[in-house]
């Protein structure tokens, strides 16, 4: 069931957002600006009750246009950026910046980065080798030292790290890659010891989302995660979003779909972004035509918790129309200081023709899914 007739509006920031956002401290995000350099965003209320957001630069650097994703750690206060053939990594608390080129930059690029000390990252970097067979090499990076060489190199091996199991942890959730069916198997890894095992969860996890590589997202405390499955049907294979629950012995799995609160004629194609947090996220929702027939889609949110039927809302259905030039850009969510669970996006405006910054409160997309369960209730 979707929910579209709604009033929910974005609020408007005059800040200008050239790249992506991850949280920081203290309620704040961490981006690039337009002159290159990490810097970062501050959201504020003026005596008048007017949103606002101060972007500030944290230093001047790297000064290059990122080529990639990038990686932050707010505990620490470090970002990385991956950027032509360099990594960049600055770190706020220690001033201290480094930038180097890592072996075989040329054919490959850094997929990840992981914390496992305030002064340790684990850095993965995926590259192919002369005869186009896939690598994988994981290295270690003390911000102390400073420093990067074939000596750091901790393993080359063919799993891919999903995320730690625990903070700082040498455990993770990983995944190895079957690149002739092009099918993943997932399995825990130690990095320390290069220990591998699997239990009911990972193999559940492997018999449904062979083909999910990251987009697994997975929340411990609440024991659900959101991924795709790829089902046939008319001998084609289909992209579908579920939401998978299990118990605390990680058994008695649950799968629901969620093209269950996808309209008739719509479908579920991407999910744009994922709350920290995993209980917000934003979906491209498509199957809408134009007066020409062209490609349509809307934005549509959903709330992922226990306290459905389903553990997930209604959808939340933004009442606009984009297409393949109009489209959101940069979102990621936040928490915003007053608001709480906030998603920032930049935007055509189609008057001035110029990407404006805009951000909606989970709090009014709230609001509107109760206001509609309790509507539906039987009187």
């Amino acid at each position: 069931m979707a929910i579209a007739d709604n009033t929910i509006e974005p609020v408007e920031l005059d800040i200008e957002l050239s790249w992506s956002c991850k949280p920081w401290i203290n309620n704040k995000l961490v981006t690039i600006d337009h002159k290159d350099r990490f810097a970062t965003i501050e959201f504020l209320v003026d005596k008048n009750g007017k949103d606002y957001a101060k972007m500030s630069p944290l230093c001047n650097y790297p000064k290059c246009s990122p080529t990639n994703n990038f990686w932050v750690f707010p505990e620490s206060q470090t970002v990385c950026v991956w950027s032509g053939l360099m990594m960049h990594i600055f770190n706020n608390k220690t001033k201290k910046k480094n930038s180097f080129i890592p072996i075989k930059s040329w054919k490959g690029y850094f997929d990840s980065a992981f914390e496992l000390s305030p002064n340790d990252l684990y850095m993965h970097f995926y590259y192919w080798d002369v005869e186009d067979n896939a690598r994988h090499i994981y290295w270690a990076y003390n911000q102390k030292e400073k420093h990067i060489n074939d000596n750091d190199i901790i393993a080359r091996i063919s799993e891919k790290l999903l995320f730690q199991l625990e903070p700082y942890g040498k455990e993770f959730l990983a995944y190895e890659t079957d690149y002739k069916k092009y099918t993943h198997e997932y399995f825990y890894y130690n990095i320390e010891n290069e220990e591998r095992w699997s239990d009911d969860f990972t193999k559940k996890i492997t018999e449904l989302f062979f083909r999910a590589g990251r987009e697994v997202y997975i929340n411990k405390d609440e024991r659900f995660l959101v991924s795709v499955i790829y089902p046939k049907e008319n001998g084609l294979l289909k992209k579908k979003y579920v939401l998978m629950t299990w118990n605390e012995e990680k058994k008695d799995f649950g799968i629901f779909p969620l093209d269950a609160i996808v309209p008739n004629g719509r479908k579920m194609e991407m999910l744009e972004s994922i709350s920290d947090d995993r209980q917000w996220g934003v979906f491209r929702l498509e199957g809408y035509k134009g007066i020409n027939n062209e490609y349509l889609f809307k934005y549509a949110f959903v709330n992922f918790d226990s306290k459905y039927p389903m553990n997930f809302s209604p959808l939340v259905v933004i009442d606009d129309y984009h297409g393949r030039n109009d489209y959101w850009k940069n979102t990621s969510f936040f928490v915003h200081p007053i608001y709480g669970q906030c998603l920032l996006y930049t935007a055509l405006d189609r008057n001035t023709k110029k990407h404006k910054t805009y951000f909606y409160k989970m709090s009014d997309v709230q609001a509107e899914i109760d206001r509609r369960i309790i509507e539906e209730q039987p009187q």
